[in-house]
């Protein structure tokens, strides 16, 4: 097992390519006790046992910067299923193209980001915790400290219910579809002024199958999209300044489907519906404003699909 304990000065610890880490408890654990950084980068292959992967911690309160890199060639995995897990620090990790993670990540306690970069593999399964759930640790709802996950580039398939405890959730430029569609964000703002919720950006569009279930925010910059085909519910507010679809699926009238979210913020952006042009009353999909209110500006763009 590699290891170590530090509170003099900044930790730097680097994995070359080619070379394996395996423990019985934990494959590699850091310890910080100082103020100082923790920075750990590999190219290799870890291994570990009960406990999991790669373990780091910081004692010292808020948690000192703990910088993860897993570039192209890295490999991790644990018997326990729990592949990476930061019990303390201000988690900083970064998956590179190449870099391959099997087990669930779990990043504690403080404010984390996590950085998911084209071409890396994050076992389909398993979860992505900005908190641990399974340790009661800095859930979604907390005040005191803000997680920040972000897909950028690349295709994402996965579901919804696997990325927990993340008050903001930025797809940038990535195709993504939701095989559950229940996503867990937050709303509103964060300490340093940035968005909650599910962000969509530069061109990146989300499917949500079967029906839409997301309890924040979402906002959806020009040029991006959200897809669905049964409805659903947002339970914050919706920012449109791109493109809203109800994907009208194969059967009768009586499919049309309705979206309702607390309140609607038109920015220019399109809603793209369906309706049955027959007697009043026939079947359209709908928008319902549950609870808030309507702002902006959209265009309407209706299709009568029978």
């Amino acid at each position: 097992r590699g290891g170590n304990n530090s509170n003099v000065g900044k930790v730097t610890v680097t994995q070359g390519s080619g070379t394996t880490v395996s423990g019985s408890l934990w494959g590699f654990g850091l310890n910080q006790y100082g103020p100082q950084p923790m920075e750990f980068s590999t190219q290799g292959t870890i291994v570990g046992g009960s406990g999991g992967g790669i373990y780091t911690a910081s004692a010292r309160p808020p948690g000192s910067p703990v910088i993860l890199e897993m570039l192209s060639g890295a490999d991790i995995s644990a018997s326990s299923g729990i592949a990476i897990r930061d019990g303390g620090g201000q988690a900083q990790l970064t998956l590179h193209g190449g870099s391959k993670v099997t087990g669930h990540i779990r990043l504690g306690s403080n404010s984390d980001t996590m950085l998911v970069l084209p071409g890396a593999v994050i076992s389909p399964d398993t979860e992505i915790d900005g908190g641990s759930t399974a340790a009661a640790t800095d859930l979604l709802g907390s005040t005191t400290w803000t997680n920040k996950l972000t897909f950028q580039g690349g295709t994402l398939t996965r579901a919804g219910a696997t990325i927990l405890n993340w008050q903001t959730i930025t797809l940038d430029g990535t195709p993504t579809e939701l095989t559950d569609s229940l996503l867990n964000t937050g709303t509103g703002t964060n300490p340093d002024g940035s968005l909650q919720g599910l962000l969509l950006r530069n061109a990146a569009k989300v499917t949500l199958q079967p029906e839409v279930k997301i309890s924040g925010d979402v906002s959806i910059d020009p040029g991006t999209s959200m897809n669905h085909s049964l409805g659903g519910a947002v339970k914050g507010a919706v920012t449109n300044g791109g493109v809203v679809t109800w994907v009208h699926p194969a059967g009768p009238p009586a499919s049309y489907s309705r979206l309702s979210n607390t309140s609607y913020i038109g920015v220019s952006g399109q809603l793209v519906m369906n309706t049955f042009l027959g007697v009043d009353g026939s079947a359209s999909d709908v928008l319902a404003i549950d609870g808030g209110t309507a702002t902006g500006k959209s265009t309407l763009n209706i299709t009568n699909t029978d």
